[in-house]
């Protein structure tokens, strides 16, 4: 996988618990006696991930709320992609999103890839991104294009407005997770509100946010 398919690391080792799982089934069953996994252990190491800081998120947030985003395709696509930034919704939740999961100003959704419950309160620039009422309350809440269409779009504004990173529909939650954690909301609120089950899955976000360990060991000049 990785010297002849080229496969990174998490890759290969993503395809290999796939292999374990079908394995495992096969001796529950009595089809294999041997398991191949037995003495192997599958590491996982943490990817890069990209996300927004700050300033670049209030960058595309300033071009869309003053209208500086004129083709109706790009309007569309940053809309429900600042919207993730501002609730940490995967692509695949945005895609579920109807005018009904949006009560008390707050998402109230079933996340499309665990089936937990979560309810995320609205700041009031998600508010305003959100669209007016449709007929049916059980209509899209936005217009979602497909995943290629909409990371094309995304990384033609992001370098537009100077944001040289590849910016896709997924770096809307790592940017949320990031820019949470350095405002200073504690982790386990940030772990909840991503619908997170293990806090260690959250705690990959702590370790890239450089800023916040400068400003947490800013503390000790306190003694």
């Amino acid at each position: 996988m990785i010297h002849t398919l080229h496969n990174n690391e998490n890759t290969a080792s993503k395809s290999l618990r796939s292999l374990r799982t079908f394995v495992n089934i096969a001796l529950r069953y009595g089809y294999i006696k041997n398991n191949p996994f037995k003495f192997i252990t599958i590491k996982k190491v943490d990817g890069k991930r990209d996300f927004l800081t700050s300033e670049e998120l209030n960058k595309l947030s300033q071009a869309y709320f003053t209208g500086k985003i004129i083709k109706t395709i790009e309007k569309e696509i940053l809309q429900y992609f600042l919207f993730s930034c501002y609730t940490g919704l995967r692509y695949s939740d945005l895609k579920s999103l109807k005018m009904t999961s949006i009560e008390e100003n707050k998402v109230r959704i079933n996340m499309h890839k665990t089936g937990h419950f979560i309810s995320i309160p609205l700041i009031q620039k998600a508010l305003e991104l959100l669209p007016a009422k449709t007929a049916s309350g059980s209509d899209p809440l936005f217009r979602i294009y497909c995943n290629k269409v909409t990371n094309r779009i995304l990384k033609q504004v992001g370098l537009r407005y100077g944001i040289p990173k590849k910016v896709t529909c997924h770096v809307a939650r790592h940017t949320f997770a990031t820019v949470s954690i350095t405002l200073g909301i504690p982790i386990e609120v940030v772990s909840k509100l991503l619908g997170h089950t293990n806090l260690k899955t959250t705690q990959v976000y702590a370790k890239i946010v450089d800023s916040v360990k400068e400003r947490e060991m800013e503390k000790w000049n306190k003694l």
